[in-house]
């Protein structure tokens, strides 16, 4: 006997169950990103970061700072202004050890506006107050760079940082000339809030 399964929530998605007893629903296939988002999980960390006059620097660290949640770190957007070198490498490390730029308490954006959920988290930029600077750490990408050409990177949440634990972006020149002192590379780094599950 076929029949229909009224919906709890009142917005009328109601299952129908057929003769043969299958079951037809309603179904909407969405990304994970939107699925964190909807649930108030999805952040990103945007920063406007400027290079130094020398041939290395730092641009951008996320310092995790929640106990009980890491960050996955599922797309960047590289954005460079107008950059002289055309020789620009953008480094990813894990466990580099940052010195000087300046912390940006604006700089992490909760990407669901109807949602109050915050991630504790210390963002430090490169700008014209402090050059930011980084030694050791583990480099696990790089992304050349060419000025006013946009660079994005699907980083499926494969990059995940635990608590007390942090990620930098750098730059680099491949030729060991200066960079110059000022100009801007935007970051857009898009994260999700997960709870740990080790």
């Amino acid at each position: 006997m076929s029949g229909i399964i009224k919906d709890g929530t009142g917005n009328a998605y109601n299952a129908k169950v057929n003769s043969s007893n299958q079951v037809s629903v309603l179904s909407e296939s969405v990304p994970s990103e939107g699925v964190q988002s909807r649930m108030g999980n999805s952040f990103i960390v945007y920063a406007q970061c400027h290079l130094s006059a020398s041939s290395s620097g730092g641009l951008l660290n996320i310092l995790n700072n929640d106990p009980d949640n890491n960050i996955e770190v599922s797309r960047i957007y590289i954005d460079p202004h107008t950059i002289t070198p055309p020789n620009l490498i953008i480094h990813q490390v894990f466990d580099a050890t940052i010195s000087n730029g300046t912390v940006d308490t604006s700089a992490i954006v909760q990407k669901n506006r109807g949602t109050s959920t915050v991630f504790n988290l210390t963002v430090t930029k490169s700008d014209a107050l402090s050059d930011m600077t980084y030694t050791s750490g583990t480099t696990c990408h790089s992304f050349p760079v060419k000025s006013m050409t946009s660079t994005q990177r699907n980083m499926s949440q494969t990059n995940i940082v635990p608590s007390a634990k942090s990620i930098t972006w750098g730059w680099s020149t491949v030729d060991g000339s200066n960079a110059v002192d000022g100009e801007i590379i935007s970051l857009s780094i898009n994260i999700i809030k997960k709870e740990r599950e080790y």
